[in-house]
């Protein structure tokens, strides 16, 4: 099982990579990002287009649905925990 602290581990990693990348994803980024992308979902993995080249614009898209699974989850368990810590709160 993933944990909350091995996809924001992997966002960060993905981040940098993604910050690196110009107009063109070379065959070691892409290995680094599947990587991570894998973490997420299964099914989040670079294709190679006609061209055999990796989309950028691909990536860009399953970097943001891996953001946005990091966000739902890091809110849920904010959200959690403050519901915890209130009925602590509550109980002393």
């Amino acid at each position: 099982m993933i944990t909350l602290g091995n996809k924001l581990s992997a966002i960060k990693t993905l981040r940098e990579v993604m910050e690196n990348l110009t107009d063109a994803i070379s065959a070691d980024d892409a290995d680094t990002l599947n990587a991570q992308f894998v973490l997420f979902n299964k099914g989040f993995v670079l294709q190679k287009d006609e061209h055999n080249r990796y989309n950028i614009a691909q990536a860009k898209a399953l970097y943001e649905r891996c953001r946005n699974i990091v966000k739902k989850e890091y809110s849920a368990k904010f959200l959690s925990s403050m519901a915890l810590q209130s009925m602590l709160e509550e109980s002393d």
